[in-house]
């Protein structure tokens, strides 16, 4: 990771905080994923959205072929990669 860690978290909690100024408490999951991706990019942090996850259950990996209502993502990564 090329930021350090403390700078990367003081930018993330500051798009928090900069989201709830504006928005205040308690909008919509969706409208406040948009407004961090959107704050993510002013501050210059790369980041993806809806990131899959691989679930594994007593050593099988499960997806949503065989477990139709397995929906396993991370909403935001910040500046880093999750290993499968």
């Amino acid at each position: 990771m090329g930021m350090q860690l403390g700078k990367l978290t003081g930018k993330i909690i500051g798009s928090g905080v900069e989201a709830h100024k504006v928005l205040g408490s308690g909008p919509l999951q969706s409208v406040c994923e948009k407004n961090h991706c959107y704050d993510f990019s002013l501050r210059g942090l790369a980041f993806k959205r809806h990131h899959s996850l691989a679930v594994a259950y007593r050593g099988i990996k499960l997806d949503r072929d065989c477990v139709p209502l397995l929906r396993a993502r991370l909403d935001i990564v910040v500046a880093g990669e999750i290993p499968d």
